[in-house]
């Protein structure tokens, strides 16, 4: 490595010694992971799996994970862990907070949701988590804590330094925010809930007291058990409550009313809604015939209006078959409130009726409404009947609304009531749309009996069809439709067809037996009626009467194939009597007979028959555009006229378009007509037969059918039969009139559902984060922490492998303080924070909000983007220079020992030759020459190795360990240090050489002379001394890594008898040991 690049001052502290910039800077390296770097611990987390870069924020405490679990302990009582991966639990893992009565505050800094799919252990510890981009529990999950909140709303510094000091968890809703979710099973003694969203739809909180605040509030009673639960609404939501579950909770608690509190905006402009729903999709069709009678039961008993229920959920078909008789919702305490059938279907229904005042699958039905419906079989039983309102759907119904209802074979009408009809008895008010009655039986016996009901009172009636009712009999007044009606009334777009029979002992009507006052009927066909009989009797109205509310209105109206109609007294083919009015675009076709034929006993003024009215008698009617076609017989007892039997004295008429075809044009019949100056007469009406001679239709359509002979003639205006309003058309191939198609309640017979849902139901929706969102100054927090600390590099004592492990690894090798255990997790796990959040999103909203400017965040991350480079670069150094150099100071001083003491023994061994005469002359000459010279050369090496150690090696490591360095010389906040210690060069180990042997030669005469030593003694001093000074020539000195023993010393080399080994990782001066072997 090139030192020069090292010495780069803009990679390192401000001070002048390299070592003193490139190591101090290098500590601050340690402080943080890069991105790119991968930590051994990092790595060993997975953050879909378990949180990740967890850093307790006010204090200390551990994060130990072993597999899949995650063991959390906290040494505060007040608890803030910042995780910067996340805070995730995936499936089939777990995370414990080990303690007992404390608080963890949890705050996620990813821009990711949190999902809670594993186990939440909280003991008897309160643990809160905090994450604006939302939290979702998923099904399966499951969590238990003392306390347990969420929020997705951003806690400021001072919150969370509030929650550090008196555990006070009180979020403010923040409508922008993540939602939050629940699937999965909450148990805590206490829980909250705060998101712009809050669902637990599917999911279930187990708690003495819920908190729930949220803008969308989303909830199902069956998944909440909780002794008090308050939730706060924006703008929406609802409560759904399991009919079943809330009555028997109700018997067990009558209080529970107490139990639940809704406030805010939604609960005050309408738009938050608590509902029942009667059983559900899963459940058995016992299990829902149970679930119809406790909803019955919440009426009946006043409970489901005590707790101000209003709407109410069908969840699936209920076939009654083989039930007891099922008691009318709302016979005593009517039903108040909005049912939806959800497209389903009741079947096979037996009505308890005794000693009930109010009969109909509901009993008395005040406002709200009734929709999406299907009732197929449906039966009153015979009792000693005490009812006064009897009905399919309700006996009486005050007010409301009812849309997409189908009945089909209702039957059992039986009894001397007040009000019967086959929808409702009595009807005061209300909206009805889009309703199919069919297949009824005989309605009667009442005062008021009609196929839709006995009597309304107001109301608006449309898309409505009635067909194949057997009888309807009124005591009164009886209709096809209605009994009796007035008030403001409009009936439009109706349609009845297959009605065999219509009484009643007073006024009758293939529609309606009476009306009075202000009552609209428009774009409505008969067809097919067998017979009208009463009183006073008409093809459509028994009478039209005038009170001070108004008059009636009839237009678009055709009738078509009545076979008779009947009266005793006032009888005509629309109406027996005829009031005030306007009467237009009506069409007669096909009527068998109109008679009225009366006794003598009565008033001969009232025994009138006209192919139209009766009788007329008002100041203000208005004839126009009406056609009477073949009408077979017309008579009276009194008189008959084509048009009307008679007109009482003094009526105002105006009539214009009336045409006539048939017996009509009879000369009987233009006698009736004329029968006084008053009655209409043929210069106001026109022979339908002339228009035919003189081919001028204008306007009219005549047609014959010629598989019955029966012919229909209508005003025809741009396809429609009446005037341009109109809905009516006419079916040319099967030769009926029809009102348009009403929509079917559940044509396909799926029964799928309209209930309310939540939008996104079980998902939670996308956010756009906000700098307030995160607290950058946590960021500050962590960082310092660690630039705060002192550390030391120890090169006595170095381990060289640490620099080839993670940064956390190094990190806590360099921390001074080595003992404290607390602090190295602390310091942990900032480094772990730092890497997690660096890798998430979160970082690049950031340098979004924060990118340009001089801020906490940019201060934070330039303190971390220089630690990254100081770490790589004391890597570096570490593992290319200074290990090097280290291991090249050691190996001179071995060498300058081993060549000190070889000197010394080439001295004495040459000594203890010459002293003791061992060699003769000639040998001892040539040994001499040898070792001088190796002498010379040991010593002018060791003089080399000394010049090296003093004035390079010493130096080096002199500088190296006598300074210390402030982490302040770069960020005056910052107050942390670091060292290099070690030893230096003991100055014995470099003191100057003593002065080089010389050696000496003996005169040749003594050489060898002298020997004082036996033969075998001398051999073998010659012999070693030979081997010896054979090693003079050899390299005799063998440097070992630390790790090597002398096991690893090569046969080769213990032969030559003498090794000097020293270690990598010695920590001697003078290492070199000599060993014989």
């Amino acid at each position: 490595m090139n030192i020069t690049n090292l010495l780069n001052i803009k990679h390192f502290l401000n001070t002048s010694s390299y070592f003193t910039n490139h190591l101090s800077k290098s500590l601050r390296v340690i402080v943080n992971i890069s991105v790119i770097t991968s930590l051994v611990l990092a790595q060993s987390l997975t953050a879909s799996n378990l949180p990740s870069g967890g850093k307790f924020i006010n204090g200390t405490g551990s994060i130990a994970t072993n597999g899949n679990i995650m063991n959390i302990t906290g040494d505060k009582t007040h608890n803030v862990i910042a995780w910067g991966g996340g805070f995730n639990i995936g499936k089939d893992n777990t995370v414990n907070f080990t303690t007992n009565g404390k608080n963890y505050l949890n705050l996620d800094y990813t821009n990711k949701a949190s999902q809670i799919l594993g186990t939440l252990n909280g003991g008897t510890n309160n643990v809160y988590i905090v994450n604006p981009s939302g939290v979702l529990v998923g099904e399966g999950a499951t969590i238990n804590a003392n306390k347990f909140g969420v929020s997705t709303t951003p806690m400021g510094i001072d919150a969370i330094n509030t929650f550090s000091v008196d555990d006070s968890f009180s979020p403010v809703f923040n409508a922008n925010k993540g939602d939050v979710v629940n699937m999965g099973t909450i148990k805590a003694n206490e829980i909250v809930l705060v998101g712009n969203k809050v669902e637990n739809i599917k999911g279930t909180l187990q708690a003495d007291k819920v908190d729930i605040k949220g803008d969308k509030v989303y909830l199902e009673d069956f998944g909440i058990n909780s002794t008090h639960l308050k939730a706060e609404i924006g703008s929406e939501g609802f409560f759904k409550y399991e009919v079943k579950d809330v009555y028997d909770a109700y018997k067990d608690d009558s209080n529970l009313v107490d139990n639940y509190e809704f406030t805010g905006t939604a609960t005050t402009n309408g738009n938050f809604k608590e509902y029942l729903y009667i059983g559900s999709q899963s459940a058995s069709n016992e299990e829902m015939i149970n679930s119809w009678k406790g909803f019955a039961k919440l009426v009946n008993e006043g409970i489901f209006g005590e707790l101000k229920f209003k709407d109410v959920y069908l969840g699936k078909d209920i076939d009654f078959a083989g039930a007891s008789t099922i008691n009318p919702v709302g016979f005593g305490n009517g039903f108040v409130g909005n049912f939806y059938g959800n497209n389903h279907t009741l079947s096979n229904i037996q009505i308890d009726v005794a000693d009930k005042t109010y009969v109909g699958l509901f009993g008395y039905i005040k406002g709200g409404s009734v929709q999406n419906l299907t009732i197929d079989g449906l039966q009153f039983p015979k009792y000693a009947f005490s009812y006064k309102y009897l009905g399919g759907l309700a006996g009486h119904i005050e007010n409301g609304t009812f849309s997409n209802i189908a009945l089909d074979t209702i039957e059992g009408f039986n009894g001397e009531n007040s009000s019967s009809g086959g929808f409702a008895g009595e009807i005061n008010s209300g909206t009805f749309n889009n309703i199919s009655l069919k297949n009824l039986g005989n309605i009667g016996v009442a005062k008021y009996a009609g196929g839709f009901a006995g009597q309304i009172n107001g109301g608006d009636f449309s898309s409505i069809i009635l067909s194949n009712i057997e009888s309807i009999y009124g005591k009164n007044n009886g209709g096809g439709f209605v009994g009796y009606t007035t008030g403001n009334t409009t009936f439009d777009g109706i349609s009845l067809k297959d009605i065999r029979f219509i009484k009643s002992g007073a006024f009758t009507g293939g529609f309606a037996g009476m009306t009075q006052g202000n009552v609209i009927f428009e774009n409505i066909v008969l067809n097919d009626l067998e017979e009208i009989s009463g009183s006073h009797a008409g093809g459509f109205v028994g009478g039209v009467l005038n009170n001070e509310n108004g008059i009636a209105s009839l237009s678009n109206i055709v009738l078509n194939n009545i076979e008779s109609i009947k009266g005793i007294g006032f009888t005509g083919g629309f109406t027996g009597y005829a009031g005030a009015g306007t009467y237009k675009n009506i069409i007669l076709n096909n009527i068998g007979e109109i008679s009225a034929n009366g006794t003598a006993s009565l008033d001969e003024k009232s025994i009138y028959a006209g192919g139209f009215a009766g009788r007329i008698k008002s100041d203000g009617i208005n004839f126009s555009n009406i056609v009477l076609n073949d009408i077979d017989k017309i008579s009276a007892s009194i008189a008959a006229g084509g048009f009307v039997g008679n007109i009482e004295n003094g009526s105002n008429i105006a009539n214009s378009n009336i045409y006539f075809y048939g017996l009509l044009n009879s000369s009987s019949n233009k006698n009736y007509i004329t029968h006084n100056e008053n009655i209409l007469n043929l210069s106001n009406t026109t022979d339908f037969q002339t228009l035919i001679n003189q081919s001028k239709i204008a306007g009219l359509e005549y047609l014959t059918n010629t598989s019955t002979s029966n012919s229909h003639l209508h005003m025809i205006n741009g396809g429609k039969i009446g005037n341009e309003k109109s809905k009516i058309t006419f079916d040319k191939d099967n030769f009926t009139y029809n009102t348009p198609k009403i929509s079917e309640v559940d044509p396909d017979r799926s029964g799928s559902s309209s209930s309310p849902t939540a939008p996104n139901e079980g998902e939670l929706s996308s956010i756009t984060l906000e700098q307030s969102d995160f607290e950058d100054e946590i960021l500050k927090t962590i960082i310092d922490e660690i630039l705060n600390e002192d550390y030391v590099l120890n090169i006595d004592s170095i381990d060289f492998n640490k620099f080839n492990e993670g940064d956390v690894a190094i990190l806590l090798y360099l921390l001074k303080n080595t003992s404290d255990k607390k602090l190295k997790e602390s310091l942990k796990q900032s480094l772990e924070f730092y890497t997690e959040f660096n890798k998430g999103g979160l970082k690049t909203e950031f340098e979004k909000w924060y990118g340009s400017d001089e801020s906490t965040y940019k201060t934070s991350m330039g303190k971390y983007n220089y630690i990254i480079e100081s770490l790589a670069n004391l890597k570096e150094y570490v593992n290319t220079i200074l290990k090097p150099e280290l291991k090249s100071i050691k190996n001179n001083l071995n060498r300058l020992e081993f060549l000190k003491a070889e000197i010394k023994r080439l001295e004495r061994v040459y000594q203890k030759a010459m002293q003791n005469d061992l060699l003769p002359y000639d040998q001892l000459e040539v040994v001499y020459k040898n070792t001088q010279e190796k002498i010379d050369a040991y010593y002018a090496e060791a003089q080399g190795l000394l010049d090296i150690l003093k004035n390079k090696n010493k130096p080096f490591l002199d500088d190296l360990i006598t300074k210390e360095y402030s982490f302040e010389d770069k960020y005056t906040d910052i107050q942390g240090t670091f060292a290099i210690a070690g030893s230096s060069i003991d100055a014995n180990a470099i003191e100057n050489l003593a002065d080089k042997p010389i050696l000496s030669l003996p005169e040749n005469e003594n050489s060898g002379d002298s020997q004082t030593t036996n033969n075998t003694d001398s051999t073998d001093i010659v012999n070693t001394f030979s081997k010896q000074v054979k090693l003079t020539s050899t390299e005799s000195i063998l440097i070992l890594p630390a790790e090597e023993t002398q096991s690893h010393i090569k046969e080769d080399e213990r032969e030559r008898g003498r090794v000097c080994i020293t270690s990598d990782n010695a920590k001697t001066n003078n290492p070199c040991i000599a060993i014989t072997f």
